[in-house]
Parts: C-alpha cells; structure tokens; sequence
C-alpha cells in the first residue's frame, strides 16, 4: 500500500476513535423531572403511596455524589404530598408541563434528558393519561396528562438523548358509572417519544420504559414499587455489566437491559396472582450508551487510573490523551479498542513504559485499518440501494440527501462522531455529482476502520436502514437476518416447526399458545399449554454441524432469541424439552424444520380435526370467513372455500378483515375478482410512468351470494382495497368502524447486493370511485375524506376496552386445543361481539326476503 495512504488512513482512524468533545467544549449534561404523584384531591383515584417513596428515592440517587451526583438546580422532582427537605413542588398538571417547557429551554442536543413518571392513570378514548394530584376521574381529559400535551411539549426538546420511564397503575380509580375502557399502554410511550405509528423506528439516542405489559403494576410488601426497586438498584451500579465487565458508569442501555430483566424476577419474587406475576415491562430504544450514573463499587477504581493517567499527559500527543480518557472512562464494544483500552490501564498503572505502550497502539492500529476495497463494496452497496429508492419512490428524491443521511446514520449507529471534515462536506453533499457521492462513502467508511460491529454487509445495513427512515413510515430496508424473522409476514410462508410462543413469566420459561396446522409442532404432537424449557441443537441455523450437541435452556430467554435458536434449514431437526400438564416427567420432542404456510383464511370454529368450521348459522346457511392477512395464497384458498360454499347452497357470506393489516396487492386484486364483475377493482398512481387500472372479469365471479365485509380501525391498505371496491360495486354492506386510511403502496424489492429486502413506498390506490383513502394526505380529522367508512346506519365504534377483548376473542379462536385435555371452564361473561352480531341479523334479513 502507498505510505501515504497508510498514514492517511492512520489518522483517520485514529480521528474515528477520539470522538470525546474537544477540550474547550462543554460536557454534555443530565437534567431531570421526577414526578410522584400519589395523592389526589378526586377520593375516586386511589392513594399510591410508594409512588412518592419511589420518586424520592431516585431523587437522592442521582444527586448523590457516590453515584454521580448531578447538580440538584439540574432536577425539578413534583410530588403530591409536602417534602420540603426536597425543595419539591406539587405535582399538578401546570407544574408538569412547565417542567417540560423548562426542559426544552435549558438542554441543549447531546445533553441527556431522563422523565420518570410514578402513579395512576387511565384510559380516555383512544387516548392515556396520567393523574396529577389535581386530577379527576371525571374531567381526566382537562386535568389529568394526556398523551397529546406530552408530544406538544417534547417536540420542543432539543436533545437528541432521551431516558423516560413509566412505573403507571391503569387500575388504580373507581370508575363510578362511567364505562371506561383498557389502556392503550404504548400511548403515553410514543407520545415522549413523538411517534405515532407502530411501524415507525424509534430514533436512536431515546429510549422509553413502560414498567408493564399489564395494566397492573405490583408493589413489593414493605419495599415499594417493583420496577421502582429495579430502578434504583440499576442506577446504584447493578446495570453496571457493559463490554468484558464493570466499567464504573451505567448508560441508558445497561439501565433499559437491567429493567427487562430484573422486573420478571421481582414480579416472579413478589406477584400472587398469575397477573402479578406476569409483570413484565416494555423497553422502545434506539441505542445510547449515555451516562447515567457512576457505579460506586467500579468508579472509585476508574477515577484513579483517570488521574494516574492524567500525570502522563505532558508526555503523550492531543490524540493519545483523549483517546485514553475516553477508553480508561468506559468499557469500549469493540474487540481493539478492549485491547487497546488494556495497554492504556498498563500505562496509566505504570505496568509498561511508554515506548512499549506506543508500540502497542501503532500495532493495534495498524489492525483497524480497513482495506480501500471494502469501503469501495460499501460505497458500490449504500448507492446501488440510494438509486434503486431514488427512482422508485413516490416522491422526488435528492441523492445527496440521501447519501449525507447514510453517512450520518451511519456513525449514529455505529456510536461515533462524524470528523469535522467529513461534516463539512456532507454540507455541500446536496450538489454533488453520483461518483463524488460514492467517494464520499468510501471515505467515511475509511474513517471508521476494520470493525466487527460492521463486517459484511452490516454497515450498509446501517446506513440504508437509516437513510430509509428518513421517508415515510412504510419505507423500510429489511436486512437479511430480520427476513428470516418476518419471513411469514411478508410471502405467508416460512421454514421452521410451525409454533406460536410466547413468554410464560411466571414459570420462567416459553408457552406454547398454538402449533399451526399440519406443520412439524403439529405433526410431533406440541400442544397449546405445553411449556418449552430448554432448545437443543445439533446444526446451527445454515444447517452445518455442531461441534457439540448445544442446549440452551429458556430460563430467561426473549421470543426472539427462542426463535432464532428455532428456526434453520428446511430438513434439519431441532429438539424441544417440553413441561405437560399430567406428565411427571419432561418430554423431548424431536422436529423436522420444513416450509410453513401460514393460515390467513379462518372460519368461525376449529372442527374436532382441527379443520375450520365456515357456517355461524347453519339453519340460515349464513358463512363466515375471517382474512387475517393478504398472502401469496390467499386468493387462491379463499376462492376454494367459497366456491365449496357456494356448492353447498350458502346464502350469506359475511367477510370479516377488522385487523388486517394488508399485504399482497396482487391477492388483494384476486380477491376483489372473485366477487364483482367487469369493473375497475382498483388504480394505482405512481410517481412516474403511467398509472395502472386493475379490473375485474365477469368469468367465474361470485355475483349472487348476499354479503356483509367487516372492518375497523386496524384495517389497512389491501384490507381496504378490497371493502372500498365492494362497497363502490354495491357488492357488500360495510360494517363495523372507519378503515385506518392507508392508500399507498409499497413494492416488496430483492436487493441483491446485501441478500435484503427493501419495502418501498412507490405509488398511491384510488377506489373505484376515484378517491384516495390516505389519512396522512389530509389533516387526518373525523370530517375529513380518509379511509373507508362503514355504509350508513351500518357503523358501530367499539370502545378502546370492547375492542381489545374483540382482538383477544379472535386470537383465541386460533388455537388449536390440546388433545386429551378438558377445557378449562370459563370463569369470564363469553365475549359477545356486536359488530358480527349486526351482521349476521342483516344476512337473515336478506336470507328471509329471498325466500319470500
């Protein structure tokens, strides 16, 4: 290699790793609103005691010198009972927003902001809240904190850095008369963290921590609040486990990782009840390994090697000091830079001389130094993926644009500082050429070295997953490792054993809730109820032998760590230790990984041979038939089920897709076929070239069949294709509640270059009336022309708390019972579904004029 370049490439690596704040600019800093709020003036909300305890005992943790002590003017703590020792204020709704409003004034972009609420709340409409002291039950909608003042005020928030967490008991009210409806638990989560969709990314930097899945959050006898507990104890150095060991600081990701798993141990600890002890919070993240407290049993040996280190100074370059403060101050991720932090805590020990240590460095990195050629594949990868968004998105894009938030997101990702030069031309990036571009990637991949955070194709993983989140909600790049997990999501179809699981807190272990029908699970005879402790491998997931059989056991295992230890090549096996009801012992059930697909066409009831029943009213012949989702086959397997029920003399079909979130547009069109004659199904509008006008053949169409199609908020784009080109035909009555309003549609595109998928954004669906259905090509307000509205005196909008149990009660339909095995008898009231009812009483009307 020519020298120079070797030394350029030297300091640019070295420029990589010294991304500490040059010496003259200010530390970022910590602010912080703590809010306990107990106590209520309405006798309707009840006492919470440990919600003051808790908040208190996290104010005197971070202002504690021994855990870091940030500046007590730096943290605003509201209660709802007098602490004057505290300087407390009382934690009313005026006084919370103006924290926030405060908050907003005084932290700037790389200071931190931590929130921790602690108290009651509840459900308002489709909204949350938070009760201050001065709430009501009746008036929460103007008293109480509502998820909509949160976005107003965090909007404002300068910082990029956010730590907010939420120990809130929903259950906590008397509601008096009012019918007040579940929670909706994520509400108040993305309202701090400015999002609103569910598909959205969360930004990297801000992380939120809801302290459970369940409305309920337990309190521990004579110790306060669970999560509270986990709280403090992460704070005070717990969480302190980062990199090859303790480091003396615990960031915002170790404080999130300690709370996902030390709340299930206390609930599991504390919780008498199924539900108490199923506690389990919800962490939203993007990464940031922010400093958050000092762990006192680690930090007192940190600082002093920081000061030995600092008598070092006068012999050693700019570079070298700050790169050692920065690595001697905290644990690095990366293999070289723990190497590199070793030779450091040698020379700061006076374990090796100072030649002997600069040694050391040149040879460590010289070992960073990425070849030319990988940051050229980077480049060629990162545009291939910018010119095929370029061309094919529904909205005119800037290259340079595109390739500034590559880069950006890039170094985001991968927890660096773009290097000043490299900021200031990505400035003027807008005007440049496409082979300026794909330099300009090239040396910013130079910049970060050899990394094995980014080998492969991981780093333009990154850099298109972040230049994509720049877009639209929809448009996402999915690398190669998520396809293998959303695989059934995308084709319906997906290899494996065929099980849905979930995490069984309370016996620590995974819960089988159904195997799919006639996959391996099914075929071995897994069961619903059956209790998974332990995987045991001989291949890995590309189907080459282990060097050893490898059991893992589940204790403590995420579903999607389950479910990449589960999933592999079509033909291997996998072997599953499994607890039964009514066996003494474990069983070992061995399974043969193999092609899936997935069921999207469901009736009313599973047969004693698993198979659906179709008819919910057998005496009037009237059918039911629920799309849980547009696959590849669904066209074809809804078709052979209607046309079997039109052999049958069925007189009524009512198609139910409330909570179908869409998926082949191609499906979507087979469908709508089958049930309308020549006319248009649907067009489609691309930004450019010419727009597409699918439409229906008379051949073979259902014409004569009296039919009801079912939706609600929850279904979404070809869900709603199909109701808008029944409902425009006259083909159906449309019951239930207002569609979502999602009238783009996205392109499923292979990317070769990384092995990835990238779902695109390319075109707008107008009905066969010629109205778009997009919510957010509006003002997104009730009166507002969006999405597709049940036909008149045919709407019934369900209340947040019926509308749940409706998502629960079709959940439950899927499960395939075990065998052998008596129902459990219900203690609960049987869910009755009005939207359906209503359906099914208009299709006897039909069935009865007919008849006539």
């Amino acid at each position: 290699m020519n020298r120079v370049v070797w030394v350029a490439l030297l300091g640019a690596i070295a420029m990589a790793w010294g991304t500490a704040p040059a010496r003259a600019a200010e530390p970022p800093k910590m602010y912080a609103l703590i809010v306990g709020a107990g106590d209520f003036s309405d006798p309707a909300i009840k006492t919470r005691p440990t919600a003051v305890s808790d908040a208190i005992a996290l104010y005197e943790t971070l202002t504690n010198p021994d855990y870091r002590g940030i500046p007590k003017e730096n943290v605003t703590l509201l209660l709802s009972s007098k602490q004057e020792q505290y300087g407390a204020k009382p934690a009313t709704k005026d006084n919370i927003l103006a924290a926030l409003k405060a908050l907003s004034k005084v932290a700037q972009k790389d200071d931190l902001v931590f929130i921790s609420l602690f108290g009651q709340g509840a459900s308002i409409g489709q909204r949350t809240c938070y009760f201050c002291q001065d709430s009501t039950v009746k008036d929460r909608g103007n008293n109480a904190l509502v998820g909509g003042a949160v976005e107003n005020e965090c909007k404002n928030l300068a910082s990029q850095h956010l730590f907010v967490t939420l120990d809130i008991h929903f259950k906590g009210f008397d509601p008096g008369k009012e019918n007040i409806g579940e929670p909706r638990l994520l509400d108040l989560t993305r309202a701090f963290l400015g999002i609103v969709d569910e598909e959205a990314t969360i930004p990297t930097g801000k992380t939120v921590v809801l302290a459970s899945r369940s409305p309920v959050s337990l309190v521990a006898p004579n110790k306060g609040g669970i999560f509270g507990i986990a709280l403090i104890e992460a704070l005070q150095g717990k969480a302190d486990v980062e990199g090859d060991g303790a480091d003396g600081l615990v960031t915002v990701e170790e404080a999130a990782t300690y709370l996902e798993k030390r709340v299930p141990e206390l609930a599991r600890e504390f919780g008498t009840s199924r539900e108490e002890k199923e506690q389990e919070p919800i962490a939203l993240r993007g990464t940031s390994r922010f400093e958050l407290t000092h762990n006192p049993a680690e930090w007192p040996r940190t600082k002093e090697r920081l000061e030995k280190f600092a008598k070092l100074a006068g012999q050693l370059s700019d570079a070298e000091k700050l790169e050692g403060e920065k690595l001697l101050g905290r644990m690095p991720k990366l293999k070289a830079l723990k190497e590199l932090r070793q030779e450091y805590q040698k020379l700061a020990d006076g374990v090796i001389a100072l030649g002997a240590f600069q040694d050391a460095r040149k040879r460590i990195e010289e070992s960073r130094v990425l070849e030319p050629e990988i940051a050229k594949k980077y480049a060629d990868r990162v545009m291939a993926g910018i010119d095929l968004v370029a061309d094919e998105y529904i909205k005119i894009l800037n290259r340079g644009e595109m390739t500034a938030d590559a880069i950006n997101g890039l170094y985001k990702r991968a927890d660096e500082t773009v290097p000043p030069e490299l900021a200031k031309k990505l400035d003027s990036a807008k005007e440049m050429d496409r082979l300026e571009l794909k330099d300009l990637l090239a040396e910013a991949r130079l910049s970060l070295g050899k990394r094995e955070d980014l080998d492969g194709t991981k780093d333009a993983d990154m850099s298109l997953q972040m230049t994509l989140v720049k877009l639209d909600p929809y448009t996402i790049y999915i690398d190669a490792e998520e396809i293998k997990r959303t695989e059934s999501q995308l084709t319906g179809r997906f290899t494996g054993i065929g099980v849905q699981i979930r995490r069984d807190l309370s016996r620590d272990g995974l819960l089988v809730i159904t195997p799919i029908k006639g996959s391996p699970a099914y075929k071995a005879g897994l069961q619903a109820g059956d209790l998974i402790t332990s995987i045991i491998r001989e291949v890995d997931n590309n189907g080459d032998p282990l060097d050893k059989p490898e059991v893992v056991s589940t204790k403590g295992m995420r579903v999607d760590e389950a479910v990449k230890k589960i999933l592999g090549q079509e033909g291997t096996e996998v072997k599953l230790t499994v607890e039964r009801e009514g066996e003494a012992a474990p069983l070992t059930i061995t399974l043969t990984r193999a092609r899936i697909d997935v069921e999207s066409v469901l009736g009313v009831i599973r047969k004693p041979d698993d198979s659906w029943e179709y008819y919910i009213d057998k005496a009037q012949k009237i059918a039911y038939i629920r799309l849980t989702q547009f696959t590849e086959k669904s066209g074809r397997e809804l078709s052979r089920v209607v046309r079997q029920l039109e052999r049958e003399g069925a007189k009524g079909l009512i198609l139910d897709v409330r909570g179908n979130p869409g998926g082949y547009l191609t499906s979507a069109v087979e469908i709508c076929d089958l049930f309308i004659d020549d006319g248009v199904i649907v067009r489609i509008r691309p930004r450019k070239g010419r727009q597409v006008e699918y439409t229906g053949r008379m051949d073979g169409s259902v014409l004569d069949l009296p039919m009801v199609c079912l939706i609600n908020g929850e279904s979404a784009s070809a869900s709603e294709i199909l109701s808008a080109c029944l409902q425009d035909h006259g083909r159906a009555i449309i019951m239930g509640s207002r569609s979502y309003g999602k009238g783009s549609v996205q392109n499923i595109q292979s990317f070769s270059p990384t092995q990835a998928k990238i779902k695109l954004t390319t075109a707008t669906f107008w009905r066969p009336s010629d109205k778009n259905l997009n919510k957010p090509s509006t003002k997104g307000k009730e009166e507002e022309d969006w999405g597709v509205r049940p036909d008149k005196k045919y709407e019934l909008i369900l209340p947040p708390e019926e509308g749940a149990l409706l998502d629960k009660e079709l959940q439950e339909r899927e499960i395939i019972p075990a065998k052998n095995k008596k129902a459990a008898p219900k203690t609960e009231k049987p869910f009755q579904d009005r939207q359906l009812d209503m359906a099914i009483e208009y299709l006897r009307g039909q069935v009865k004029l007919s008849s006539k």
